[in-house]
C-alpha cells in the first residue's frame, strides 16, 4: 500500500500581462463571454491553467517519463493539484472587443461575420497554489515519481512564470498576444515560494497549515529555489523580430464607441492607452504573405502550405491548425487622438448625401513609438524569407494596417528592426533616409532565396 512521503507546494500571485480570455461559451448579448465565479469575478480554472502548463512544458522541455507521470496517465491519477486561481482584486476591468472576418481575396469585411468577445484587461492578480503529493510504494513494480522529480517540475514551473522571455500563455487567442501570465514581482511580501513537507516529521506542520485561516505554510518548510535543478530545455531555433515604427499620418485600430463617446468609431485602447491588437496586425501580415506567395507560386497555388505558419480554422471540415507565429499586442506610446468628421458624397451628382455624416477618432502622428514583436517557433528557411518580405513591405509604407486604409490611414514607416535567429542577430536602423545594417546581409538574402525557390517550385 502506498505511503505518503512528501507534500510540495508552490504558492505565489500571478498577474495577466496581456488581455485574457477564457471563454464560458456564448452569452445572451456577446458571442464569447469570459468565465466568472458566482460573484461575477473573472477567475482562471485550474483545469485551464494546468492543461496549458502541461502542453507548454512538453513542447519546450526534455521531460523525463518519471516527471511526466506526475501529470497522470490513462490508468493513474495526477499527483498534482492546481486550485482555481481566484481573483485578489476588489475591482476588475472587463472590456468588450469586436472584430470582423475579412475576405482575403477582396480585403473587405465578410457579411454577417462580425463577432464580439469579453476580455480581462492586463493587471489583474490571481492566487496560485500548486500542490504535489509524493507517495512511496515499496511493494509494487510500478515506478512512482520521486521527491526529486516533483521538485524539478516545481522549479521549472517557477522559472516559466518568472522569466521575462517566457511566452507561456493560456486561454483563447494566444497566438495574437492574449493570455500571458507571470508572477507579480511588484509584491514584496507575495514573492513565489516553494514549501516542502516530509512525513511523518513535518506532519504536524502540514495539518496546522491546513487548519490555518491565512493558508500560509510555516517558514521552516521553505525550500530554497536556487538549490533545486530545473528540467533541461529543448534546443529550439526560434525567430524573433522586434520592429520599431512610427505613424506616417494617422492610424485607426477601430473599436465600438462607449455611451459617452460622440464618434461613430474610436481608437482601440487597453486601459487608457491606444493599442495595435495582435488580431489586426497578424491579419494584415497574413493577407500580404498570401499575396506574395500567390505572386510567385501562381494564382492556383496551394495556400495550405501557409496554414502551419499563420494557423487555420475550417468550419466545414471542422479542422483547426494552431499558428506557430505569435504576434503580441502593442501599446502605442505617444500620438494624439483627434476626431475627424466626414460626409458621404453622391457619386453621380457630386453632392452631399443627407444623413450620411460620420465621425471617427483616429490616432495621429505625434512623436509616437510603436514597438511590436513577432515570434515564430522552429521556422523553416522559406518561412523566414517570406516574413522578411512581408516586414519589408510594412517598413516601406506599402502595407497599411487597421481601418480606413482607403483614405490613407494605417501607413507606418520603419525606424529600427532587430532579427534574432539561430544564435545570430541582425539589425536595421534608418537615419536620414539611409539604412545601416549590422549582421550578414547575405544570410538574410539566402532566406529570401529559399522562399523564392520554394514558392517557385510549385509552378513547375
Amino acid at each position: 500500500m502506498a505511503r505518503l512521503s512528501h507534500k510540495v507546494i508552490l504558492k505565489g500571485v500571478l498577474t495577466n500581462t496581456s488581455p485574457l480570455l477564457i471563454g464560458s461559451g456564448k452569452g445572451g448579448n456577446i458571442d464569447a463571454e469570459i468565465v466568472k465565479d458566482e460573484n461575477g469575478k473573472v477567475y482562471i480554472p485550474g483545469s485551464s491553467f494546468l492543461g496549458a502548463l502541461k502542453h507548454y512544458i512538453c513542447d519546450h522541455f526534455e521531460v523525463p517519463s518519471s516527471v511526466m507521470a506526475i501529470f497522470g496517465e490513462r490508468e493513474t491519477q495526477s499527483q498534482m493539484v492546481v486550485q482555481d486561481l481566484v481573483s485578489l482584486d476588489s475591482f476588475q476591468k472587463i472590456s468588450v472587443r469586436d472584430g470582423v472576418r475579412i475576405d482575403p481575396e477582396k480585403g473587405i469585411a465578410q457579411p454577417k461575420k462580425k463577432y464580439d468577445y469579453e476580455i480581462l484587461e492586463p493587471g489583474s492578480k490571481f492566487q496560485l497554489l500548486i500542490e504535489m503529493t509524493i507517495l512511496e510504494e515499496p511493494s509494487t513494480s510500478r515506478e512512482l515519481p520521486s521527491l526529486d522529480d516533483s521538485l524539478k517540475l516545481i522549479k521549472t514551473i517557477l522559472e516559466i512564470l518568472s522569466s521575462e522571455e517566457s511566452d507561456f500563455s493560456l486561454g483563447a487567442i494566444t497566438t495574437k498576444g492574449f493570455g500571458k501570465v507571470a508572477f507579480d514581482t511588484s509584491l514584496k511580501n507575495e514573492t513565489p515560494k516553494i514549501y516542502c513537507f516530509d512525513f511523518p516529521d513535518k506532519g504536524k506542520a502540514w495539518f496546522e497549515y491546513l487548519l490555518s485561516e491565512d493558508k500560509i505554510p510555516p517558514d521552516h518548510c521553505l525550500k530554497k529555489a536556487e538549490e533545486i535543478k530545473a528540467i533541461v530545455k529543448k534546443q529550439q531555433d526560434n525567430l524573433e523580430i522586434v520592429c520599431n515604427m512610427s505613424i506616417v499620418s494617422s492610424l485607426l485600430i477601430g473599436a465600438s464607441p462607449k455611451a459617452a463617446d460622440e464618434e461613430d468609431k474610436v481608437t482601440l485602447k487597453s486601459g487608457d492607452l491606444p493599442v495595435i491588437s495582435g488580431t489586426s496586425l497578424k491579419g494584415a501580415l497574413r493577407a500580404r504573405a498570401e499575396r506574395i506567395y500567390k505572386t510567385l507560386a501562381g494564382k492556383e497555388s496551394n495556400k495550405e502550405k501557409l496554414h502551419s505558419l499563420f494557423g487555420w480554422v475550417s468550419e466545414k471540415e471542422k479542422l483547426k491548425i494552431k499558428s506557430k507565429m505569435i504576434v503580441e499586442e502593442t501599446i502605442v506610446q505617444g500620438g494624439t487622438e483627434v476626431s475627424q468628421p466626414r460626409i458621404k458624397i453622391d457619386r453621380f451628382t457630386g453632392g452631399v448625401i443627407e444623413g450620411a455624416l460620420m465621425e471617427t477618432k483616429a490616432l495621429w502622428r505625434n512623436d509616437e513609438d510603436i514597438s511590436f514583436k513577432i515570434c515564430v517557433r522552429d521556422p523553416e528557411n522559406w518561412e523566414v524569407g517570406l516574413l522578411l518580405l512581408v516586414i519589408k513591405d510594412l517598413w516601406d509604407r506599402d502595407l497599411p494596417i487597421g481601418g480606413e486604409k482607403a483614405i490613407g490611414r494605417g501607413v507606418l514607416k520603419g525606424d529600427r528592426l532587430q532579427i534574432s535567429l539561430r544564435g545570430k542577430t541582425y539589425s536595421v536602423v534608418e537615419k536620414n533616409g539611409i539604412l545601416n545594417v549590422t549582421g550578414e546581409q547575405k544570410e538574410l538574402e539566402e532566406y529570401v532565396n529559399a522562399f523564392v525557390e520554394y514558392a517557385g517550385g510549385e509552378q513547375q
